[in-house]
């Protein structure tokens, strides 16, 4: 009984082992292409990296060979007239055994004159391994790409006005953009718990599609306000921060040569918040005139509405400047005071505060203020310019 148990353990072995040395082999994989540059320009020198790897259990017994074609090609990869480039011949024996797990990296060059779709064809040639040895995974892969002077869609600036409409600013800074194309792009804005989408060719006029330099010395910007209503409405809340993104050409049907600049993501509404800036200490000489120009500017979310400033200085008292409405970003520079020093004083504190009479509703009411000091002499410290919103820029309290 033992012997027979030992005789059956050694079969079950011996067929395992047996099923196991037949399913065993190399498997040689075309995994993918790589084109360089990635947007290829006619009359330019291409680079097709074809990646090749070994993923079966057992060595590739022998070399194969990789020939490649490019050519001039439709959609579908069949070849039509214009180009055609063999660029590695089909018997050059330039796939190595490869271990397992083991990759390779072939590159085809060749140089293209005309503009559209091209293909890279390649093909592994097999004379010398018998096929139980070894299995071809993606033998005839074909790789299409296109030739063109691409396009380049610039997002310039998301707004939203006080209505609640969501505006664009665009412009193309490249090459000319096929019909096909325009007509196929979307542009997508995510916003909180909302996403739109809306053909290119409903946002933006068909001169977009004119190459960038068409108009020499002028770049044509378009600016598209959103729909508030219909398939496409969109509405947001001026007076929140709502939390935007948008993306030109979201759907890639444009040959693009930098998407880098195609979307935006800001916060757009919500508050104004006014803050001033100016210099925590500053030097004036005695005997003649200095002018203090304080800025004002709006680092909040939305318009703010016409305000003062009020401008004090120790022992020469307070002066009011206005300062007009100022969109979210803008600055003002128009205020300003000039004063007479007519001996050394030393030092003199200032105030300076933004919307002293507290008209504009902020996001933050505890930075309007910068306290500093003025230095009436022939020797003083001259500061850094800073907004109020900057740590350390108010503290009197007076």
């Amino acid at each position: 009984m033992k012997k027979l148990c030992n005789l059956l353990v050694l079969f079950t072995l011996v067929f395992v082992l047996s099923v196991t040395t037949g399913l065993a082999t190399a498997i040689l994989k075309i995994e993918k292409a790589e084109v360089s540059p990635r947007f290829p320009k006619p009359n330019q020198l291409v680079k097709i990296t074809f990646t090749l790897k070994n993923i079966g259990d057992l060595p590739m017994p022998g070399v194969l060979s990789l020939g490649v074609d490019v050519y001039s090609s439709n959609v579908q990869g069949n070849q039509v007239p214009g180009d055609y480039i063999k660029a590695i011949q089909w018997y050059e024996n330039n796939i190595r055994a490869l271990r397992p797990n083991e990759t390779q990296k072939i590159t085809a060059e060749a140089y293209l004159r005309k503009e559209g779709m091209h293909t890279a064809y390649a093909v592994i040639i097999n004379e010398t391994i018998a096929q139980e040895k070894i299995q071809i995974i993606n033998g005839n892969y074909k790789h299409k790409f296109m030739v063109t002077n691409p396009a380049d869609l610039v997002l310039d600036s998301i707004a939203v006005n006080y209505r609640g409409r969501l505006i664009l600013r665009m412009h193309n800074a490249g090459a000319k953009i096929p019909g096909q194309h325009y007509n196929s792009s979307e542009i997508r804005v995510n916003t909180t718990g909302v996403m739109r989408r809306i053909p290119l060719h409903k946002a933006a006029p068909s001169m977009i599609k004119l190459a960038g330099n068409s108009m020499p010395g002028v770049t044509p910007r378009y600016t598209f306000v959103w729909p508030a209503t219909g398939p496409y409405g969109l509405r947001l809340d001026p007076k929140k921060v709502n939390k935007v993104q948008v993306t030109l050409d979201y759907n890639q049907k444009i040959h693009d040569g930098n998407r880098t600049n195609n979307g935006r993501k800001e916060q757009l509404g919500g508050k104004a918040d006014l803050v001033v800036c100016f210099k925590k200490y500053i030097h004036s000489k005695p005997h003649k005139y200095s002018t203090y120009r304080p800025h004002v500017v709006n680092i909040g979310h939305a318009t703010a509405p016409a305000s003062k400033i009020r401008f004090w200085i120790e022992g020469r008292g307070a002066s009011m400047y206005g300062v007009p409405e100022l969109p979210a970003g803008a600055r003002y520079t128009g205020a300003y005071r000039k004063l007479w020093w007519a001996a050394p004083v030393g030092s003199r504190k200032f105030r300076l505060t933004v919307d002293y009479q507290k008209k504009v509703d902020e996001l933050m009411e505890n930075n309007n203020r910068i306290d500093g000091t003025v230095i009436v002499g022939e020797y003083g410290v001259q500061a850094d310019w800073k907004c109020s919103n900057q740590p350390g820029m108010t503290g009197y309290s007076n």
